[in-house]
């Protein structure tokens, strides 16, 4: 908090008294937009690590779109899988 001198708080008290509340008000105020960027801020890095694992996701599809696959004599019968080598 600001500090006044003996002489100013004798000579102006509403003054003082006036800066003081505009200091608090101030002080309050900020205090409230810090809350508010620190909130976004967490959101933001939520976003970012929520897109970091869709591309994570995406990249690995799209390495298994390179994958081939040779199924040519696999058969399913009744949810089984045969191979007839």
């Amino acid at each position: 908090a600001p500090e006044f001198t003996d002489d100013l708080m004798e000579a102006s008290p509403a003054a003082v008294t006036t800066e003081l509340a505009l200091y608090r008000a101030r002080l309050e105020d900020l205090s409230t937009k810090t809350a508010i960027l620190e909130q976004r801020r967490v959101q933001k890095r939520n976003e970012i690590e929520e897109l970091s694992i869709q591309y994570f996701t995406a990249q690995r599809v799209a390495d298994l779109h390179c994958v081939t696959l040779h199924l040519h004599r696999v058969q399913v019968v009744q949810h089984r899988v045969h191979d007839h080598v």
